[in-house]
């Protein structure tokens, strides 16, 4: 092969690369709600495991993480005609912090997906009591580490 034709070969290959980048879209809301309800799930569980009475906050925290659950689960039946699942079986309890802390994450994540005055309503809830809850954690906990933001790039 000459000079030329590996010259021709090589344009032709950086060309074929070339385009639009394929971007791939949010996930659907139905799948995010779904990974939402499960993280509210799992610190709802985790928060109830670790309450006692010198620990009544975290029954509270139990509570209201159920009670977004349940929010979930009623924009599920709506969007796709089941309810939202229970935390994953095979998983365990977890630290309350840790799951607050992923239920904020999930929320955060969870709003690209969220289209329509319901929905984005919903979203809005999710973060601002995943967030508030967060910080009754930290405060029976202490703080925790990492980004001062959860879910937002770095």
């Amino acid at each position: 092969m000459t000079r030329r034709g590996l010259l021709l070969a090589g344009g032709a290959t950086i060309l074929a690369g070339c385009g639009k980048d394929q971007v791939a879209g949010p996930p659907p809301a139905a799948e995010v709600l779904r990974r939402a309800a499960r993280a509210e799930n799992a610190l709802a569980l985790a928060a109830r495991t670790q309450a006692s009475p010198d620990r009544p906050l975290l029954r509270r925290i139990a509570q209201r993480a159920e009670g977004r659950a349940g929010l979930i689960g009623g924009a599920l039946l709506g969007l796709s005609g089941s309810g939202g699942d229970g935390p994953e079986r095979d998983e365990p309890v977890g630290h309350p912090l840790e799951r607050g802390r992923a239920a904020l994450e999930t929320s955060i994540a969870a709003l690209p997906s969220l289209s329509g005055r319901y929905l984005r309503d919903i979203g809005t809830h999710l973060v601002e009591g995943s967030a508030a809850d967060l910080a009754l954690l930290e405060a029976v906990f202490g703080p925790v580490s990492g980004n001062a933001f959860p879910g937002t790039p770095a």
